[in-house]
């Protein structure tokens, strides 16, 4: 398999089908561990994932404060 948003050249990988469901399931096989990085990073992380500004404490209170109150009408019915 060739990933060239990786850089990652020849990258050995098995393609096997679940006979219960017929799911199919990609396993990527002797990967270095920069590699092995590098793929993890690329498939799970966010592009400007950590980036954004870290929320205020009184909004955060606000939002907790609010979901608190519109579930409270649903508690006490019935």
């Amino acid at each position: 398999m060739h990933l060239p948003a990786l850089d990652l050249e020849e990258v050995p990988a098995r393609l096997t089908q679940a006979e219960d469901d017929g799911q199919l399931t990609l396993e990527f096989v002797q990967l270095s561990l920069e590699q092995r990085r590098a793929l993890v990073t690329y498939l799970f992380c966010q592009p400007r994932q950590w980036d954004r500004p870290p929320r205020n404490e009184l909004r955060a209170l606000w939002e907790y404060l609010r979901a608190g109150l519109r579930i409270y009408p649903l508690a006490e019915s019935p």
